[in-house]
């Protein structure tokens, strides 16, 4: 069942990252439905679903509880299939010479064990001593889609930035329990902050975004606002917010975390952002107008709570280098 649970780890990671990743997509999605993935053992459906957790299996805890939330928050949902009918099943059983293949040479035969053992060895327990990349391998496995929040958070304007800043400081502990652990996975030396070797590494880790060290400074320096060199956890959960999930998992709650972002902005309780308000919470100088076009749908100088809201829900790339070249940090 321990293997059970590292595979359904590693593959809700993709499924989470997935649906993320349509929200992202100016395509007005209002709801995604679950990712379903079939599973041929009813133990490990029942110990997924199961509310009350065994600690003495404490070596697959942190993937046990990933997939848990996996499923509370709908993202993906677990369906029994038969071992006839699962066309995975072949790579959890024992390689002989009579299944599932026709005869083979010995030499083919031993290379293709060889290469399956490997193959089952690196899929199934990276955390494994003969796989991790020295020191000791995390327990929690890092979710790419907050590595990939990561990266997109450079390409933000500055007004989104500020936003998601603002939104990430209205959550409270129990919300933020879940990105607490990816930061601890991603903090190796666990100083209570990220350097930017350890950012590197972390980044590393997402294989097919390998990037240059010169991009790695470029999100580190995006990400740290108070340009201290390190990202501390409030920075980071600012960068690898899930706005989407937060709004679909709990709308009153969410209703009630935006708005308490959008007053730090109102400062009067006028039920709106003014320029003068930007420039005070910003601490930028320099006309705030650019900032202000970006959110100021109905062009009438001044943002809405429903137009921060739009904001806090979209990508908002377009003028983030023109916004940049026309105010500087105070």
């Amino acid at each position: 069942m321990e293997s059970e649970f590292v595979v359904l780890a590693e593959t809700g990671k993709e499924a989470e990252w997935l649906k993320d990743l349509l929200y992202k997509i100016p395509l007005d999605i209002k709801d995604i439905s679950s990712i379903p993935i079939l599973c041929d053992s009813q133990a490990t459906l029942a110990r997924a679903y199961n509310e009350v957790h065994n600690e003495k299996s404490r070596p697959v805890s942190p993937r046990h509880e990933y997939v848990k939330k996996l499923i509370k928050h709908g993202v993906i949902s677990l369906i029994f299939i038969k071992s006839s009918e699962n066309l995975a099943d072949p790579f959890t059983k024992p390689l002989t010479r009579k299944y599932p293949f026709p005869p083979l040479s010995d030499i083919c035969y031993n290379l293709f064990a060889y290469v399956w053992f490997n193959l089952l060895i690196f899929l199934t327990f990276p955390a494994h001593p003969w796989v991790r990349e020295g020191g000791e391998a995390s327990e929690i496995p890092l979710d790419i889609s907050v590595l990939y929040n990561m990266r997109q958070f450079v390409t933000y304007s500055r007004l989104k930035q500020f936003a998601l800043r603002a939104l990430a400081s209205t959550l409270d502990e129990e919300e933020l329990a879940d990105l607490r652990d990816q930061f601890d996975a991603i903090d190796v030396d666990k100083n209570g902050s990220i350097s930017l070797e350890e950012m590197r590494q972390a980044l590393a880790k997402d294989l097919p975004w390998k990037m240059k060290d010169s991009r790695v400074l470029e999100i580190l320096q995006a990400i740290d606002s108070n340009t201290d060199g390190l990202v501390d956890f409030s920075e980071f959960v600012a960068a690898t917010l899930h706005v989407h999930q937060l709004e679909e998992h709990n709308s009153e709650k969410w209703q009630q975390r935006s708005h308490a972002a959008f007053e730090k902005f109102d400062v009067d309780r006028d039920g709106f952002i003014t320029t003068e308000e930007l420039k005070m919470h910003t601490g930028l100088r320099g006309s705030m107008d650019l900032l202000l076009e970006e959110a100021d749908i109905d062009k009438d100088g001044k943002i809405s709570l429903s137009e921060f809201r739009r904001l806090l829900r979209t990508a908002s790339m377009s003028s983030r280098n023109v916004t940049s070249s026309s105010v500087n940090r105070g």
